[in-house]
């Protein structure tokens, strides 16, 4: 969250916000401090926070204190007993995305919380999770799908200047390409679905992927286990402990499957392991939450892992901790 804080520091025209969980206390609060900070020296803040998982931060004085410091803020997808027969309840603002000046962007799968003290009664120890920070044009398109749910819940249009009148002029290309896919109300359904069975499918060499929650569909199965049985490395990464029992359980039901597929299933131990993401052959990673996906793209040729963009080969330090926190508690099946 320094880097974060930093950026909040030096931003001269606008930040935008969305989480789906803030929860004050900890680094949270230096972020909240930061922000309202910027507010008061002309910085335009929009802040969006989904209702039932931001619940603590409504019922906290951060609200009013932001609104105070000339934040605007938006409780999205309201919970309420009225509510609950006039719409569905399970539709949330899932994104995690902060955009700074239309020219730096955040997006991954923390929220707003300081991991030393959310959720430490459950058992499961720290999240541990991945937020990418990028620079240029990316900002501008993740702007756009801000826009589009700032409008939703307002019925106010802020979209971004176009790319020709931004504010900080883009650097050169620096050889590799990042894409924004994102789901929900006003997208096109499955995108980010369609985009896991795509990279499945690509895999040649290596195939890695983290995940809290992992309850494939069918279809997405079928890619797994068919890249693992065509001769692909595939790792699946979980976290030992889960904070949801259902799911820890939902997950294992597959496993039989997996691993006769040549599947490897890792447990993770330092903690949650809430990261959302997946690696392909050093080409391609597919980094963010449920909800939203940033794709960091190398060349279209193969790259050897020595070989790789400066974001991939960040992103596969990333893996290489996880994987050296993680046991494989279950190996494929042999013969």
């Amino acid at each position: 969250m320094q880097a974060l804080i930093r950026d909040i520091q030096l931003a001269r025209h606008n930040i935008e916000m969305v989480f789906y969980i803030w929860q004050p206390g900890g680094m949270a609060d230096s972020v909240a401090e930061s922000l309202m900070a910027a507010a008061r020296r002309g910085v335009h803040c929009r802040l969006m926070l989904d209702s039932a998982g931001s619940v603590a931060f409504f019922r906290s004085p951060w609200a009013a204190m932001m609104r105070n410091a000339g934040i605007e803020v938006v409780e999205a997808l309201k919970v309420n007993l009225m509510r609950v027969f006039l719409r569905r309840m399970d539709l949330r603002q899932h994104r995690k995305m902060v955009m700074i000046d239309n020219y730096i962007a955040y997006t991954g799968s923390m929220n707003m919380v300081d991991p030393r003290y959310f959720k430490q009664d459950s058992g499961v120890g720290q999240w541990i999770d991945l937020m990418a920070r990028m620079e240029g044009p990316v900002a501008t398109s993740m702007g756009i799908v801000y826009s589009c749910d700032w409008e939703i819940e307002t019925g106010k249009r802020i979209l971004p200047p176009p790319p020709d009148v931004n504010i900080m002029p883009f650097e050169e290309a620096s050889g590799h390409t990042i894409h924004t896919i994102a789901s929900g109300p006003g997208f096109p359904e499955d995108l980010i679905h369609q985009a896991l069975l795509t990279a499945a499918y690509a895999a040649k060499e290596h195939l890695i992927m983290t995940t809290p929650y992992f309850v494939p569909s069918d279809d997405l199965l079928h890619a797994i286990c068919t890249a693992a049985q065509r001769g692909v490395d595939v790792s699946i990464i979980l976290p030992r402990k889960n904070d949801s029992l259902l799911v820890g359980w939902a997950s294992r039901a597959f496993f039989t499957e997996l691993l006769a597929a040549g599947v490897k299933i890792y447990q993770f131990e330092g903690g949650l392991l809430h990261t959302k993401s997946v690696l392909v052959d050093g080409e391609l990673s597919l980094v963010g939450p449920s909800t939203w996906i940033c794709a960091a793209c190398g060349s279209t040729s193969r790259l050897p892992w020595s070989s790789m963009t400066p974001v991939l080969a960040a992103i596969w330090r990333r893996f290489r901790m996880i994987i050296s926190l993680a046991r494989a508690c279950w190996m494929p099946v042999s013969g």
